[in-house]
């Protein structure tokens, strides 16, 4: 690839640069091609500028185009051959279109191609190569996925709070993040008793955003145009003057103190807010958490499972996402008050009126989940907190037993920032994942959830530095990767800002979402009996080597994540931490005698010209039934795949 006098033009850059690729060792051998060698000959130096699918997330039976556009930058003109290929997995590919393309002069061509993606799950690279008649050929790509409409929630690669600018940007340009889901977060009417309004607009029951319905429902259009699908977002136990809206129509529905007075979290209701209109900014909620529904009450069920129909319905949204599981009684409750003690219904009654709370909880969170795929099959549920703990089992079972559903890990970018906080450790953060995921992965009626990693940076990180401090750090890019490699080893799905700094991450998980999301991924356990990996510094590796079972072969997954300089996060960070050299890799094969290839997978890293994932099939020694190679450098990860033949 690049050989020679080639040039290889990739993904956003349109200058002329050298390639280079990172060899085993630290070596570096780069191609530079001379403008002199076409201009001065009188060729017709031909570029290909830009390859843009028209969607970053393409369903089964959903055609696709795409504009490839080619530029002459000689002075001369031009005739070629444009091919353009599909790939997918490691090694396989397959040409969409083929045709004579003839540029004038410094003429920009956008040729448009349309053809139907095949029917394989994950992620996808579109290569355009334009063969002139004379001289090298010129390529470009981009990545984007293919999904299931039934299984597409295992893509997920999602957008939370960001930047305006980074909004826009993605909404008009999928690939500038490669975000395929959106959250309305406290965009939407995100509390329980709210969710579908009447009103034309309103004031959100979090954080009091004045919302117009209409324009909600055009954005997620628009978004849907791009491949970008969008959830909602609800509390399970209400919140904001949504909760007070329906506690004025149904004061029977929400639970009461000992002295029959509404029950609230940190606050009391103040009765002005009370007499608000949900259409007025001055209702908002003195505190976000506010009145807790009966959730043992089947009427109350039945109104929560429906609303949130009502709500996918009425926006267009592709899912909800539940914060927590609809529990009798929500967990914020439970960490600020400890039990249900104190705890009435509307007529005295003590909660859940003598039934088990837990069996209670599972109960309601099953009716939701029925209600809500009785009328939209393909709607994906996601839960946070739901995971595998004494005292919750019944009720995350009852959310996660659907196989499109997920859950969430949350892990605040204000959290992992905080010295306080278990997980601000680097290597913590990445125990604590390994953690999580075997813990659902072995949990029994468990279908290998997809599980979310929470908003990391869901405050804009101008809010810890000045822009001088900001700019120095070249948009969080350290930081972001840090995360990235630990998210990428460990087989978690991001809910992260749309900037810059995550690029890498979400677009390699974009194009090798198969190999990290697939259902047939699974861990090897006491990997370090099959595998030994030796680098010149720390590299952290045998929590996250995976197997894939496949007709024909296997293939063995090693996640190399590289240890960083800094023990704890730090979001000012200015410099890449020092690259693992010398990484040799060391598997024991099952079978010596068949065939074996290895490759190794790579983020681009900063300044790269080519800013696409690296792809590099490595020449592995073979003795005594054991596979040796050499990797090239790791600067934050690397995924080796070391692919034997049955």
């Amino acid at each position: 690839m690049g050989v020679g006098c080639s040039l290889l033009n990739i993904g956003h850059s349109s200058q002329v640069e050298a390639y280079s690729v990172r060899f085993p060792r630290g070596r570096t051998i780069g191609y530079v091609c001379l403008l002199a060698l076409w201009c001065g000959s009188g060729f017709g130096q031909v570029l290909v500028e830009r390859v843009k699918p028209s969607q970053v997330l393409y369903f089964y039976g959903e055609p696709a185009t795409a504009e490839i556009v080619l530029t002459n930058a000689g002075s001369a003109v031009v005739t070629g051959k444009l091919r353009v290929t599909e790939e997918w997995d490691l090694d396989e590919t397959r040409t969409v279109w083929s045709g004579k393309v003839t540029l004038k002069p410094a003429e920009r061509k956008t040729t448009t191609i349309e053809w139907m993606p095949r029917e394989i799950m994950y992620g996808r690279t579109l290569r355009a190569e334009f063969q002139p008649k004379k001289g090298p050929a010129a390529q470009g790509m981009e990545v984007f996925q293919v999904a299931d409409p039934k299984d597409w929630f295992r893509t997920l690669v999602m957008n939370g709070p960001a930047y305006p600018e980074a909004i826009k940007a993605n909404e008009k340009d999928p690939f500038t993040t490669y975000n395929n889901f959106d959250n309305h977060f406290s965009y939407a009417p995100s509390g329980f008793a709210y969710l579908a309004p009447e009103e034309e607009q309103w004031v959100a029951g979090q954080g009091a955003r004045f919302i117009k319905k209409q324009e909600m429902v055009d954005t997620i259009r628009r978004h849907r145009a791009n491949g970008i699908r969008s959830g909602g977002y609800t509390i399970s136990n209400t919140g904001g003057p949504a909760g007070y809206e329906l506690a004025r129509r149904h004061p029977e529905w929400f639970l009461r103190d000992l002295k029959g007075a509404f029950n609230t979290v940190g606050t009391p209701v103040n009765p002005i807010e009370l007499a608000q209109s949900i259409t007025n900014v001055a209702g908002r909620c003195t505190d976000w958490y506010c009145l807790y529904p009966d959730f043992g009450d089947p009427e109350v069920v039945r109104y929560a499972g429906e609303e949130v129909a009502r709500a996918i319905k009425m926006f267009g949204f592709d899912g909800m996402f539940f914060d927590t599981c609809y529990n009798i009684i929500g967990a914020f409750f439970n960490t600020a008050r400890g039990d249900a003690s104190d705890i009435r219904l509307w007529d005295g009654a003590q909660l859940g009126r003598g039934e088990d709370l837990d069996v209670l909880t599972a109960r309601c969170v099953a009716e939701v989940d029925r209600i809500v795929r009785m009328s939209i099959p393909h709607a994906v549920l996601w839960y946070n907190h739901a995971s595998p703990r004494p005292g919750w089992g019944r009720a995350h079972e009852a959310a996660l037993k659907h196989p499109i559903t997920g859950s969430w890990v949350e892990m605040q970018g204000g959290q992992i920032l905080n010295s306080t906080f278990p997980m601000h450790a680097v290597r913590s953060f990445y125990e604590g994942l390994v953690v999580f995921r075997d813990e659902y992965l072995k949990h029994p009626g468990y279908n290998d959830p997809v599980i979310g990693c929470g908003s990391l940076f869901n405050l804009d990180p101008l809010n810890y530095m000045t822009k001088e401090e900001f700019a120095a750090t070249r948009d969080a890019w350290t930081i972001c990767n840090q995360v990235g490699a630990n998210l990428i080893a460990t087989r978690f799905h991001p809910i992260c800002l749309g900037h810059e700094g995550w690029r890498p991450m979400a677009q390699f998980m974009t194009r090798y979402s198969g190999l990290l999301w697939g259902r047939d991924v699974l861990p090897v356990s006491k990997s370090w009996k099959r595998v030994n990996v030796e680098s010149n510094r720390e590299v952290w590796w045998n929590e996250c080597v995976y197997e894939r079972d496949r007709k024909g072969y296997r293939d063995l997954l090693i996640h190399v994540v590289n240890s960083p300089e800094n023990e704890t996060f730090d979001l000012k960070l200015t410099q890449d931490p020092p690259p693992a050299t010398h990484v040799e890799v060391e598997v024991k094969l099952a079978n010596p005698k068949k065939p074996v290839k290895v490759w190794a997978l790579q983020m681009y890293g900063y300044g790269d010209s080519n800013r696409v994932p690296s792809q590099v099939e490595l020449t592995p020694t073979v003795e005594d039934g054991k596979l040796l190679v050499e990797i090239p450098d790791v600067e934050y990860h690397t995924l080796v795949v070391v692919r034997e033949s049955k």
